[in-house]
């Protein structure tokens, strides 16, 4: 029990600390809010991702019975700070994880 509420404990702390880092070289005077783009052309939010992974995380822990199964096919979250995600059995076929955290994260192939 004590093993779910850490992991339970360091997802959450992982999507509130999500955040876009730009890449060097830029020349951003300022922060632009990071967004991505998923297969259908969705534009999303941190927020919006916020949400897929609070629905993933749910629908994991429910043996499937409630949330919704995280599908980033083909998304670009490049430069996504994705520390602690649960990203177990989310569809991340052919997304782009360039530069991407996923320290501390759970990832197992679908």
């Amino acid at each position: 029990m004590r093993y779910l509420v850490r992991i339970l404990v360091l997802m959450v702390i992982g999507v509130l600390s999500f955040q876009f880092v730009p890449a060097s070289g830029q020349g951003q005077t300022e922060k632009e809010p990071w967004t991505s783009e998923i297969a259908d052309g969705t534009v999303i939010t941190k927020q919006d991702l916020t949400k897929i992974l609070a629905e993933h995380h749910k629908w994991i822990e429910t043996k499937e019975k409630e949330g919704l199964q995280a599908d980033l096919t083909k998304a670009i979250l490049s430069d996504a700070n994705l520390t602690g995600g649960d990203l177990q059995r989310a569809n991340l076929t052919e997304a782009k994880l360039w530069r991407a955290n996923l320290a501390m994260g759970w990832m197992v192939p679908i």
